[in-house]
């Protein structure tokens, strides 16, 4: 599976909405604001402390790559651009998707 790859199309609307809260949060991060944290101990937690003080009680669930329908239609619709004549077996084997799941992605976005 090419996930590097797929994920290079990932944008926020891939994203679910508490996921997209983290992009809100972490886009205007500094490690140096976390460096002036009372908790901050250079530890290889501090990040996970910054998270649980910024998200406390926040459920959120993180996707499988093959799992998130809409960024997997974007990326087969790039390969699709970049090589025009790539097999249905080829994408499949490049997103880990079956055959029969590619082609019903396919059929339902025209590409």
């Amino acid at each position: 599976m090419r996930t590097d790859e797929i994920l290079k199309h990932l944008s926020r609307e891939h994203l679910s909405d508490s996921l997209g809260l983290f992009i809100d949060v972490f886009s205007e991060l500094d490690m140096e604001d976390i460096k002036k944290k009372n908790y901050y101990k250079n530890d290889g937690f501090d990040i996970i402390r910054y998270i649980i003080e910024s998200f406390d009680g926040i459920n959120f669930k993180v996707p499988s790559v093959k799992n998130m329908r809409n960024l997997i239609e974007k990326y087969l619709e790039e390969r699709k651009l970049e090589v025009p004549g790539i097999s249905v077996v080829r994408l499949a084997h490049e997103t880990g998707l079956s055959e029969k799941t590619i082609k019903e992605y396919l059929k339902a976005n025209k590409i």
